[in-house]
């Protein structure tokens, strides 16, 4: 807590004098886009480094399914997440990257479900996939990621699918 407000004084001092830059992803947001009020100089992050420098992984697939934690957060029914899950793999295989929340037993029973290789690398989605040499498709839950991953993929052809099918909410 001490250092919290210790370090809350000293950036408020730093935005006072016009030397506080913050670069995010979500510079649209309607909060962050509201610190320049407050003196903060706000810059998009556009992940443009990380595409520069990335060694991406090799998927065994090029449709890949990105985790949720909703599972986990008990926002989700795990029946109803793995008929979502065989449901996006009737449409052809897919590689599965987990979500950090993930437990390993939930990743065994995906891993089981027919047409889903499970490519647990430990890293988020943005590194394991920033600079792809193939345009992937891209098939997740909402999720925050789905805007980082636009940056990240921007360029390579890949596409996003944003599928939320609100059957397999609690």
């Amino acid at each position: 807590t001490l250092l919290g407000g210790l370090a809350r004084d000293r950036m408020l001092r730093l935005a006072g004098s016009g030397r506080l830059t913050m670069f995010s992803a979500f510079a649209d947001d309607p909060v962050v886009a509201a610190l320049p009020a407050r003196e903060v100089r706000v810059q998009r992050n556009t992940f443009g480094w990380l595409r520069s420098h990335a060694r991406p992984t090799r998927m065994p697939h090029s449709r890949i399914v990105l985790g949720s934690a909703g599972v986990a957060d008990g926002l989700l029914d795990e029946a109803g997440y793995l008929r979502w899950l065989q449901a996006v793999a009737s449409d052809g295989p897919a590689s599965y990257l987990p979500h950090r929340r993930e437990r390993a037993d939930q990743l065994a029973r995906i891993s089981r479900l027919r047409g889903i290789t499970v490519v647990d690398t430990g890293l988020p989605a943005e590194l394991v996939l920033a600079g792809t040499p193939e345009p992937l498709e891209v098939v997740m839950m909402r999720s925050s990621a789905s805007t980082t991953l636009r940056m990240v993929l921007d360029g390579s052809g890949s596409v996003l699918r944003v599928n939320a099918p609100a059957e397999f909410a609690r």
